[in-house]
């Protein structure tokens, strides 16, 4: 470089032969200054690097922001379950307060309770419903809970709206301060006009009860056992309700108190009472070896004395029997009246005993009443004991007992027995009638205990009542409805003598498996025992050990003989079955085969002294039934302190 005197040139360097890289190095240059910086050109590869890491904190803080919402829905999801499962108990609390209040006849706990259960399960409701459960369902393996849920309690809510405001309207008409006996009265109070509510009610409510039942169970126990409880409700809800609607139905007309519309006038029905001996026992409780003729008229009860078979013959002139009763009794049991409780079906046992009673007497009545010594012995708890005009004190605990055995033992024919069960029952009826003012709750609590015991049953001969009674307990009726799954178990006695007294007999069914087309299978097991010692056998005048046996004309000592029945529900089947101990042959039935379209299996056996015989069999309902659990009905149990 040349040098002006006294300055300094600066001269530009040449950079014609420096690369792009060469300028972007760092560095002095051979004058020790420092070079200018270049920006440097980025790579493809470090450019898309760039952009994945600006798109991935995106992504992430898009997932997080997810995340929270996630979080927040389901905290707000949680909380809405756990407040569903509150209202739903509460629910289920307040129903059960209001059924308890309702047989307590406290009229006002009773709207208290129905408005809670409305207020609880609307709230239930508004939980479900919200925005936060729809989306659930979709939830993988628990979505299938969230719909049973929100299914569940969206039921309920029609009960709610479309049910309870009618039972609350008929709180009133139902209180038990108002319907009970007085004087041997009946009063109804106001019952009949609330026979439309709880119509309209039992409609919603039974509806309710079998689309409740067709919900499965879920996958988180403590959901599953809420769903159960407002299922159980629900249904036990729906058993009173229509035993409620079926009576004010029903019942106005029966008593010849009229109906509320007017189509039916006040007036006198006549009725057969029938009194089963259960110590000889027939399919329904015990041959009806005692008649009485009863009347009501406007609710006044008047009932006439008690005498063997009414005093019809002892043998009537045979009746048409069907083909099953004829295979399964015999073509000459309608031949004699104490037979008519032979059959399982009590319609048909109050169709032939208002038959043979017009034959023998040219009368027409208006239904049978049949009633055992545990009716009696039940209503004698309610009212005290009195003492008869034979010098006895019957009681609430003696009466089954006296009246069953005690008399054969103490008095010494037949004669004179009949004539003691005559008296006493008709004493024992009229102290019922008129120590009942003032009662009416143990009343209820007891006839609707007998009642589902079978030792209370009513048939009426008029159809615009017996459409009401049939399909319930009182009714006594062969259930052939398959969506309502009922396993038949009866006996008949063919001692010819009271030793049914001391035939033991245990039962039990229990549901062993449900099947893909939603029909169930249980498992009956029974066993019956002969309880009679060798002593007794010994000693025990014939009418209560029995007679000579028919075809052999040789002198029982002690055997029972009796032939059992097992039928299974409609449209259902006996899967399989095996009897063991005495008299059980090769473990099968003699037969099984059709009862009035109803499969049944038949066993006959006789019992020594001390001995059992053992049933272990499996029932499988209709695929119809499904959700509805089988009930079992059965001949009356002898029911004995000492056992």
């Amino acid at each position: 470089m040349a040098e002006d005197k006294g300055q300094r040139r600066i001269v530009q360097p040449d950079l014609s032969d420096v690369t792009p890289t060469d300028t972007g190095r760092s560095g002095a240059d051979g004058d020790g200054n420092a070079p200018r910086r270049v920006r440097r050109r980025m790579s493809p590869e470090h450019i898309r690097r760039i952009k994945r890491r600006r798109r991935n904190r995106r992504i992430l803080i898009a997932v997080l922001a997810v995340l929270l919402v996630i979080v927040a829905w389901v905290g707000a999801l949680a909380y809405s379950a756990f407040k569903t499962k509150s209202e739903l108990e509460q629910a289920v609390s307040a129903a059960s307060v209001a059924q308890k209040k309702l047989t307590s006849g406290d009229s006002a706990a009773v709207k208290k309770g129905l408005a809670e259960f409305s207020t609880h399960v609307d709230a239930a409701y508004r939980q479900t419903s919200s925005s936060l459960w729809k989306p659930a369902e979709l939830i993988p393996y628990y979505g299938s809970d969230v719909k049973a849920v929100r299914e569940a309690v969206s039921i309920m809510e029609d009960v709610s709206n479309n049910a309870v405001p009618k039972l609350a309207e008929s709180a009133d008409s139902l209180s038990l301060k108002d319907i009970g006996m007085s004087n041997g009265t009946i009063s109804l109070g106001s019952l009949g006009a609330a026979a439309q509510n709880l119509t309209d009610a039992n409609k919603t409510i039974n509806d309710a009860a079998i689309n409740l039942g067709n919900i499965n169970g879920t996958h988180i126990p403590q959901l599953t056992d809420a769903l159960d409880s407002a299922k159980n409700k629900v249904t036990t809800l729906a058993d009173v309700v229509d035993l409620a609607q079926r009576i004010a139905n029903a019942a106005p007309s029966m008593l010849g108190l009229g109906s509320d519309d007017g189509s039916e006038q006040a007036g006198k029905r006549t009725y057969i009472v029938l009194a089963q001996n259960n110590a000889e026992l027939r399919s329904t409780g015990g041959i009806a070896g005692s008649w009485g003729k009863l009347t009501i008229d406007q609710g006044k009860i008047t009932l006439e004395d008690f005498s063997p078979y009414g005093g019809l013959s002892r043998q009537v002139d045979a009746f048409e029997m069907t083909d099953s009763e004829k295979s399964f009794f015999g073509s000459d049991y309608l031949m004699y009246p104490q037979n008519v409780t032979a059959d399982p079906d009590f319609p048909r046992t109050g169709e032939l005993a208002a038959a043979m009673w017009k034959q023998e007497k040219g009368e027409d009545v208006d239904g049978v009443i049949s009633m055992d010594p545990y009716f009696l012995q039940g209503l004698l708890e309610v009212t005290g004991g009195f003492r008869s005009v034979p010098g006895v004190d019957v009681t609430g605990d003696n009466a089954a007992q006296l009246l069953l055995h005690q008399v054969y033992l103490d008095l010494p024919d037949q004669e004179s027995q009949d004539a003691f069960f005559g008296v006493v029952a008709g004493e024992a009826f009229q102290h019922i009638l008129g120590s009942l003012d003032g009662k009416n709750s143990a009343l209820m609590k007891t006839v609707t205990k007998s009642v589902n015991d079978g030792h209370f049953m009513v048939w009426s001969s008029h159809e615009d009542d017996q459409q009401y009674i049939d399909g319930t307990p009182l009714a006594g009726d062969l259930q052939k409805n398959p969506s309502k799954p009922q396993i038949g178990l009866y006996f008949n006695d063919g001692t010819m003598g009271k030793a049914d007294w001391y035939l033991k007999r245990e039962t039990s069914v229990k549901e062993s498996s449900v099947n893909a087309d939603g029909s169930r299978v249980y498992t009956v097991h029974v066993k019956v025992t002969n309880t009679m010692t060798a002593q007794e056998a010994a000693t025990l005048p014939p009418l209560v050990r029995g007679y000579s046996d028919q075809k052999t004309g040789t002198e029982r000592h002690g055997e029972i003989v009796t032939v059992m029945y097992l039928f299974a529900p409609a449209d259902g089947r006996l899967v399989d079955w095996k009897f063991t101990g005495a008299s059980a042959g090769d473990g099968d039935f003699d037969t099984v085969t059709l009862y009035d379209e109803l499969t049944a299996g038949v066993k006959g056996f006789t019992l020594q002294p001390g001995e059992s015989i053992e049933m272990m069999a499996r029932v499988q309902t209709s695929a119809t039934a499904a959700g509805t659990a089988a009930t079992l009905r059965q001949t009356p149990l002898i029911e004995r302190t000492d056992w």
